[in-house]
């Protein structure tokens, strides 16, 4: 996609642009990680989900979620609370949160205000450059350029997509938007390294055990979910044959190349009925099906319930659309 002519006006769903970072990330070390290839550190796929200043969203104010992104608060006003079974954190106003995924209770204060930050930064595979296991919190103070590279993507969004709240990462934009939310991106995630780096949070590095999967699980990752995923472009990527990109897949990863794509496919789904309100078609046509019906028959299938019972039991049971 990257080698089409692309019009100055076309416009693209950001994920498809965003989630090009690692080329630029190419001509950058990550502070405080172990020096390695500039080729391996391209291989990290960084994606902003969203970026938002103000109140704390009521459904965000008190919940517990297993959200495995990365989360990064800035508390303008009042406090917020976070429980998980490694800890207890909690931040007021001019600190930071940086709060453990895979399963947390968070508790903002009545009037709460915040700077919020959803992303992730992964290796080909899907695991991420940082132990997110413990949470973290730290003085604004001490970290002046993450508040600074912060506000200034936030503006960035808030200029081009003033109504896009946790959707940014559904939105269509152009090239030039892409470009500039990019960089201020990149110069944000650049500031959040260091501070992992001095709050003695350490950058994880795999060791590939073949570079020709490391391709094949770094296109996975950057596939558009609404494109036709074939597994002999995947094994043209990987520069193998298919038979070839099989046995590498089984003998390294323990599943098939469709099984990782089909994984991926999933996950997204579930985060999108949970977290947001987007209607079930346009879901089901985000992530490449040819019908709403379609879409459901598979969701069962991995899910074991309707898409829509999903939704409604997320809802119930207090799942957050916007977690802060």
């Amino acid at each position: 996609m990257l080698n089409e002519p692309v019009p100055p006006d076309n416009r693209y769903r950001l994920p498809e642009r965003i989630g090009c970072l690692h080329i630029l990330l190419m001509t950058q070390a990550v502070p405080g990680a172990p020096l390695s290839r500039l080729e391996e550190w391209s291989s990290l796929h960084p994606q902003l989900y969203w970026v938002y200043r103000g109140d704390v969203h009521p459904l965000g104010r008190r919940v517990t979620t297993g959200d495995p992104r990365l989360i990064a608060w800035l508390l303008l006003e009042g406090s917020v609370e976070v429980r998980a079974r490694t800890g207890r954190w909690r931040a007021g106003r001019g600190e930071w949160m940086f709060p453990p995924s895979h399963g947390r209770t968070q508790h903002f204060s009545p009037g709460a205000q915040i700077l919020s930050l959803s992303f992730r930064v992964d290796w080909p595979g899907g695991r991420s450059l940082y132990d997110t296991t413990a949470g973290r919190v730290a003085r604004a103070a001490d970290y002046p350029r993450l508040e600074r590279t912060a506000v200034a993507l936030c503006r960035a969004v808030e200029r081009r997509f003033p109504d896009s709240s946790n959707r940014l990462f559904l939105e269509s934009g152009t090239l030039d938007a892409h470009w500039e939310i990019g960089r201020l991106f990149l110069d944000w995630l650049r500031a959040h390294a260091d501070a992992m780096a001095r709050l003695g949070v350490p950058a994880w590095r795999p060791h590939a055990p073949d570079e020709r999967l490391g391709r094949a699980l770094l296109a996975i990752e950057q596939h558009p979910l609404h494109r036709p995923f074939r597994e002999r472009d995947l094994a043209a990527t990987a520069g193998v044959s298919v038979p070839h990109l099989h046995r590498l897949f089984s003998r390294h990863a323990g599943a098939t190349p469709r099984a990782r794509y089909e994984e991926r496919r999933h996950q997204t789904a579930t985060m999108l009925l949970a977290q947001s309100d987007r209607p079930l078609k346009a879901i089901a046509s985000d992530l490449g099906f040819s019908s709403p019906a379609h879409f459901s028959r598979w969701f069962r299938a991995k899910s074991g319930c309707a898409p829509s019972d999903y939704r409604g039991r997320g809802a119930s049971a207090g799942t957050e659309r916007r977690p802060g």
